[in-house]
């Protein structure tokens, strides 16, 4: 839902309402795929964390605690839930403009899947309708052999909608520089949290 000024809090319950009855708008496991279905784009970034046992309890802390969406510009809207497969969350992007005034998106995402193996821990979401794209993303905390803590962000996606489509030529390139963006920002906000412990 695009929007001229930041969504009230009344707004965001209501959309929240709403997608919660919602279904995804793509299938869930896309991130699995070895390659992306015909229209779907890849975008993947690897973002260090840390290093050793704490950085990793950490850096999973943040992750549970939806840290990556803090980071000024992509705020979490509404209560948190708890990061559990079902958990809708709604998401206000400031496009342009300030806090208040400019171009806002208020988009929602469900989480699909849960991923807690040895050395391995996150979640995917997929976007529900509304959502400028339609995909899914997938944010993994990975520690290696020798204890180096990274975040990896794997999205899936395309413009959603007619206009997207339409415009997807032109979208793309777009999407993936706001994909590759929006990865260094999540990266350095769970890093920012994972430090702060």
């Amino acid at each position: 839902m695009f929007l001229l000024r930041a969504p009230t809090p009344a707004e965001v319950r209501a959309f929240l309402a709403e997608q919660r009855a919602a279904a995804p708008t793509v299938p869930a496991g896309l991130t699995d795929l070895a390659a992306p279905p015909p229209g779907f784009a890849r975008a993947r970034t690897r973002s260090p964390l840390g290093h050793g046992e704490e950085a990793e309890a950490r850096a999973h802390a943040a992750l549970r605690g939806w840290a990556a969406f803090r980071v000024g510009w992509v705020q979490l809207r509404g209560d948190a839930p708890e990061l559990a497969v079902g958990a809708t969350v709604a998401l206000h992007v400031r496009l342009l403009g300030g806090p208040r005034l400019g171009l806002h998106l208020l988009i929602a995402n469900r989480v699909t899947r849960l991923i807690e193996e040895p050395g391995r821990f996150g979640f995917c979401y997929g976007t529900l309708p509304g959502h400028v794209l339609q995909g899914e993303e997938r944010f993994l905390i990975e520690t290696d052999a020798r204890g180096q803590v990274t975040l990896d962000l794997l999205t899936v996606s395309r413009p959603a909608g007619v206009l997207g489509s339409l415009a997807s030529p032109l979208a793309r390139p777009v999407i993936r520089a706001f994909q590759r963006f929006g990865a260094r920002h999540y990266g350095r906000a769970l890093a920012r949290a994972s430090a702060a412990g």
